[in-house]
């Protein structure tokens, strides 16, 4: 049997030693970029699979990320997760999913699986992690990012939603719709209620700076799912013409998808009728001819990889609570254009 070479031989072809081989292997940003290339150069020719189990005990790295996340259905929940997986991939990470369905399921999660150590990080998707969840994983010393929803004892990737709704509504007025409504989350009073989680924020400050009335009634909470986009449009639009809307901001490309459908059934025609845009950038958006802010959310994942990565090499953990915005982009498609004569 023909022995598998091994971190020495590597060295040999190398010309370096087998601790310049091993520091290379872990990524150690010491090595010079002539020395890392001579390194992988070598491995790659011999053959060379690196033993992470072996390094894993040197250096106590189990070279496996977790991400705790409500589900794996929802177009948002899973874009984040492929950019996660794609970018753990490539760096030699594996990927453990767990889910914050919460109750048993949730106590379990951190009290037993998490604190045996078996992750060198996580990331949470769309979920609020606790103070005492938190003080738990600082405690074993896991890095934590949290992607789409503000953690306040972790690091937070996000989009700012009351200024992508601001873009959205802004686009609307300047086309000259003056009777906006808008369909989605609402205001809640809650501490984390802070004008960026929420898009509604973002509608009224566009709705201000355009100088327009705030129609309450046009202020339509709704579950954020196509579904629930559709029933409170069918409330909003099943109207005499004079008392709806000549647009509509929904504030997930999924509502505002649910607004379409809504509309398609009433014989209203877009955007003849009824403009419509989303914020998201949901793949179904262009199936539809949806405008919308994009929010890259499989780029999210990618840049929450880079930050955990980022504070698992950071000896004093200095970037543990960083917050970035993510940027967003408007998409003009099919689904917007001009108000009729009179604003209807």
């Amino acid at each position: 049997m023909t022995k598998m070479p091994g971190m020495k031989e590597v060295a040999e072809l190398a010309r370096v030693s087998t601790a310049t081989v091993s520091r290379v292997l872990s990524e150690d940003s010491r090595i010079s970029a002539a020395t890392r290339s001579r390194v992988m150069a070598a491995a790659k020719e011999l053959g060379y699979i690196k033993s992470f189990a072996a390094s894993g005990l040197a250096s106590g790295q189990n070279w496996n990320v977790g991400v705790i996340l409500p589900s794996v259905n929802g177009w948002y929940l899973s874009s984040v997760l492929e950019g996660i997986a794609d970018s753990l991939l490539t760096r030699g990470y594996d990927l453990t999913l767990y889910n914050s369905a919460g109750g048993t399921h949730q106590r379990i999660l951190f009290d037993d699986f998490l604190l045996r150590q078996r992750v060198d990080g996580v990331v949470i998707i769309g979920t609020r992690l606790e103070r005492n969840e938190a003080t738990r994983l600082h405690a074993v010393r896991r890095p934590i990012v949290s992607v789409g929803d503000i953690s306040p004892h972790a690091g937070v990737i996000q989009i700012h939603n009351a200024r992508a709704a601001t873009a959205a509504t802004s686009y609307l007025i300047s086309l000259g719709h003056q009777r906006i409504a808008y369909v989605g989350g609402v205001h809640d009073g809650s501490p984390l209620d802070d004008g960026v989680s929420l898009p509604l924020g973002g509608f009224e400050t566009a709705m201000q700076q355009g100088k327009l009335p705030l129609n309450k009634k046009w202020l339509v909470r709704a579950d954020l799912t196509v579904g629930g986009g559709r029933r409170a449009a069918m409330e909003l639009l099943n109207v005499p013409r004079e008392d709806r809307p000549s647009a509509i901001v929904g504030s997930s490309d999924e509502v505002a998808i649910g607004v379409l459908l809504a509309a398609r059934e009433l014989n209203l025609s877009v955007p003849g009728q009824l403009s419509v845009i989303g914020i998201d950038g949901n793949e179904l958006g262009e199936t539809f001819g949806l405008t919308t802010v994009d929010q890259f959310a499989h780029e999210q994942g990618r840049i929450a990889v880079s930050q955990l990565l980022m504070q698992l090499a950071s000896p004093n953990g200095s970037s543990a609570r960083s917050h970035l915005t993510c940027k967003t982009e408007l998409v003009i498609r099919s689904s917007t254009g001009f108000p009729t004569i009179g604003g209807y």
